[in-house]
């Protein structure tokens, strides 16, 4: 594909010696490519990385970088970086937390003011906002959420629970908000989140081998053989989640069963605006895999679900990738609508108007952007594209990293 085709927004050369690129991703408007620029990086913990954004490089070269987030205005990057021995917090090039064995989890609040995260320091867990510490000393920490506005932290928690080799602490896990705990001690957990407005606080326990679902210091489902994560509607009025009893497990909102009973359904469920439609994979026995909205099998079966379905923003159709065959493939209700490929691919995005799926995938050992069966891009050795920006206006801005060239293309299609 010639120049004639895409109009170049930015040229950027990749400082290092040779090898590859991480975490290549696009703001929302596509207008900044950000991505991890190791040197030697054929070696993982030798020589140096560093985060940039566009050609500027925005934290310092660090040994190693484990987590990174960005600001949704993108105007800070969030990482866990590596210098000798020790661990820290990084917002571009401050460091906000002491140095310590260990550093995990950021997050940040949606207005990207402030971060959260956990330390690990001889022998101990404790969570941090921006630079302060807020939780007591902890023996184990499963998850760290930050509440919409910044306000509240709420995680996880071990204190005093039998160490397992392979699972680490047991028994004695509990909810915390800030330095408090709110909930009954437990022999597991699993995920927690705030809602909307910050003042709940929803959670997985697991006690003698069964799961249920808290909110706040009270639980909402019975114990269960297990459970999924649930999703929530826009004011927490309705809550969706995988079941299991015995084998069966189906899907259920609130207290309406809106599945049939299958062997098993992906965890990812999908959902219109009104919430009057879920859309899911599901299987009765393993060998065969379906796409269902509520009730009804909407797809041919394959041999796996890759992506999950999502619905098109008017909820009138659902995409996702599939493998049947050895070959993986981009379907839109009942038809496929992408070549085949025989490496792995995943449904990325819609367009606005709901009949058409954008992704990357990779052919002879190249990845493009493709909108269906069209590829609108030129080949790289990674690719990516603005999502959030071709969902509201169906243009591709998208960015290549070259390796032979050492650059990446930042482009849009004309």
């Amino acid at each position: 594909m010639s120049e004639e085709n895409f109009r170049v927004i930015g040229r950027y050369s990749i400082p290092m010696d040779a090898g590859s690129l991480r975490s290549m991703t696009l703001s929302p408007d596509g207008s900044m490519v950000s991505y991890n620029a190791p040197y030697d990086s054929g070696v993982q913990n030798k020589g140096k990385s560093s985060i940039w954004i566009n050609n500027r490089r925005v934290t310092p070269e660090f040994d190693l970088i484990q987590e990174s987030r960005i600001t949704p205005d993108w105007s800070k990057v969030v990482c866990c970086a590596k210098m000798g021995e020790r661990w820290s917090l990084w917002i571009n090039d401050r460091r906000i937390s002491p140095e310590s064995e260990g550093v995990g989890s950021p997050t940040i609040s949606l207005d990207g003011a402030r971060v959260a995260y956990y330390v690990f320091n001889e022998g101990k867990l404790s969570v941090w906002v921006d630079d302060r510490k807020v939780s007591p000393d902890l023996d184990g920490i499963r998850c760290v959420a930050l509440s919409p506005d910044g306000s509240k932290v709420a995680y996880l928690a071990n204190i005093g629970g039998r160490e397992d080799e392979e699972f680490g602490p047991i028994g004695n896990w509990s909810a915390w908000v800030n330095d408090k705990k709110i909930s009954p001690e437990f022999d597991e957990v699993f995920w927690i989140t705030f809602s909307p407005d910050g003042s709940k606080v929803a959670y997985g326990a697991i006690n003698e081998l069964k799961r249920s679902i808290w909110i706040n210091e009270a639980r909402v489902i019975p114990w269960l053989d297990s459970v999924g994560i649930p999703d929530f509607n826009s004011d927490w009025s309705k809550m969706a989640l995988v079941s299991y009893i015995g084998s069966k497990c189906a899907i259920w909102i609130n207290s309406r069963r809106a599945s049939p009973d299958f062997w098993g359904i992906g965890m990812n469920l999908s959902f219109n605006r009104d919430w009057s439609k879920v859309a899911y994979a599901a299987t009765y026995d393993r060998n065969k895999y379906s796409i269902w909205i509520n009730d009804k099998r909407v797809s041919p079966e394959f041999d796996r679900i890759c992506s999950e379905p999502q619905f098109s923003p008017d909820g009138s159709n659902v995409a996702y990738s599939v493998e049947s065959g050895g070959k993986y493939s981009i379907w839109i209700n009942d038809k496929r609508v992408s070549p085949e490929f025989d490496t792995m691919v995943f449904f990325d995005v819609f367009s606005p108007d709901g009949s058409n799926a954008a992704y990357t995938a990779k052919s002879g050992g190249k990845e493009a952007v493709w909108i269906n069966d069209r590829r609108v891009t030129p080949e790289f050795t990674n690719a990516a594209f603005a999502h959030e920006h071709f969902r509201k206006t169906g243009e591709i801005i998208f960015a290549g990293y070259d390796r032979e060239k050492g650059e990446i293309v930042h482009g849009v299609n004309k």
